[in-house]
């Protein structure tokens, strides 16, 4: 097993263990748990800079990197969602625009839920 750790100013760095092996599907499963992590740090991060009644803390470039992950940030943002309702969601928004739309005050609560569901449909979770 090898540790790879990343470190720079602009990413604030992080560390993970990373097995790797010729088998695709292990890489596979190590790449995913990379990305959740990937996540979390991000997340974290973004959690701690931002205020959580800031109206631009979508601004963040915290925030940025978890949506420039694309869909490779789902199963991190599901690990988050699931566990308690979060304004991390909405990332999913901008991952999948134009798929969700919101009419009216809808909680957050709901909002979470209703992409849980939506995920799992699509296969995404």
């Amino acid at each position: 097993m090898r540790t790879i750790t990343e470190s720079s100013d602009k990413d604030k760095g992080f560390s993970i263990d990373l097995s790797i092996s010729r088998d695709d599907k292990n890489l596979d499963i190590s790449r995913r748990d990379l990305n959740i992590q990937e996540v979390r740090t991000n997340y974290d991060y973004w959690n701690r800079t931002s205020n959580v009644l800031s109206s631009n803390n979508y601004d963040s470039a915290d925030f940025r990197k978890i949506v420039d992950m694309g869909e490779d940030a789902v199963p991190g943002i599901l690990e988050i969602i699931k566990d308690h309702p979060d304004p991390v969601v909405h990332a999913l928004d901008l991952i999948y625009p134009g798929y969700m739309t919101y009419n009216g005050y809808v909680s957050l609560e709901d909002v979470c839920r209703t992409w849980i569901i939506t995920l799992i449909a699509l296969g995404k979770a």
